[in-house]
């Protein structure tokens, strides 16, 4: 099978996926799950491909699953495809599979859940799969991982960063499970009326969705045996009933301080230290403490807890803008 091949897959009496081609599993439904953070569109996106499914005929499941309402918390979605209803009405825990939006989330613990050999993941980086592979040798185990830089496909068509709309061409082109015309007729008929009653807009969006089903890269050569997923994926030692402290109490203080939130950025800000004038204004103002301070004197950004809203940019005079915003993708190291 070519690396931009369409996965061939074909729905028998009882249901049931037959795979011709490709390697996502047998299963009663295909089964994507999205990942991303508030604000990209992750629920958009798979309501959008569940009801390209419906339009071909096929019984769907389509919803999201939030965490904090707040922009830049990680959000999953979730979309079933099958031939006959769907009796199963919870979230999916072990994905045929999973569509990465945001790239901070590569090796978040709610992404690498449920994972198996056989799942395929596309994932939003400005590599190759070859790449992702080597550098997170869990996904080196996967039968198939294809890559899109669907972050400059959406700056190059829509003017913004908004990567859901050439992910979901590239989940359809990967999956197979829909066609890329019955997908562009629900993206004009479904997109949020705003989008729609701008021409330019919707056409924008509609040549985002046909890069990514062209321009998705698949690679089925694994590096690595399936053993190493089990080696890698996150674990944790759950206590028995016996041994937990009744429902609602949380026995230790200060207990935020382990959920560390600085994953959430897709902008970073970036502070001067001689520019500023220790106004106080962005410690003032930043909902999460982040704001360092030592001898009396803002002293940085605590980047574990900076969730990227950018209010500290915002608020800090003009005249000095000690601090700027910058793509947290940019800055990475």
């Amino acid at each position: 099978m070519g690396a931009n091949e369409e996965l061939k897959v074909e729905f028998g009496e009882d249901g049931v996926v037959k795979v011709l081609e490709g390697g996502v599993s047998s299963l009663k439904a295909l089964e994507v799950r999205w990942h991303g953070r508030a604000g990209q569109g992750i629920r958009t996106v798979a309501l959008l491909l569940g009801h390209a499914a419906l339009a071909d005929g096929k019984w769907i499941q389509a919803f999201p699953q939030f965490g904090p309402e707040r922009r830049g918390a990680p959000v999953e979605g979730f979309t079933r495809i099958a031939e006959m209803p769907l009796t199963i009405h919870s979230g999916i825990e072990s994905p045929d599979v999973i569509a990465i939006i945001d790239d901070s989330l590569l090796t978040a613990p709610s992404v690498l859940y449920g994972i198996r050999s056989d799942t395929t993941l596309i994932a939003n980086v400005p590599y190759p799969p070859s790449e992702l592979r080597r550098v997170h040798p869990i996904f080196g185990a996967l039968k198939r991982v294809a890559t899109l830089d669907a972050t400059a496909i959406s700056v190059e068509t829509i003017k913004r960063p908004m990567p859901n709309m050439p992910m979901l061409g590239a989940v359809a082109k990967v999956t197979g499970a829909v066609r890329l015309e019955t997908l562009t007729e629900v993206v004009k008929e479904h997109l949020p009326e705003r989008v729609r009653r701008r021409p330019e807009l919707l056409k924008a969006n509609l040549e985002a969705v046909e890069r990514g089903y062209n321009e998705v890269v698949v690679d089925e050569e694994p590096i690595s045996s399936p053993e190493v997923i089990e080696e890698h994926l996150p674990k944790a030692e759950l206590a028995s009933w016996e041994e937990l402290a009744l429902g609602g109490i949380i026995p230790q203080p200060a207990t935020s301080l382990a959920h560390k939130t600085g994953t959430w950025r897709s902008k970073r800000p970036v502070w001067d230290k001689e520019k500023c004038t220790n106004c106080y204004m962005c410690f003032i103002h930043c909902p999460d403490d982040a704001i360092l301070i030592k001898d009396g004197k803002v002293a940085g950004i605590n980047y574990d807890y900076c969730k990227g809203c950018g209010i500290c940019a915002v608020v800090c005079p003009p005249k000095v803008k000690a601090i700027t915003m910058h793509p947290e993708r940019s800055m990475a190291t």
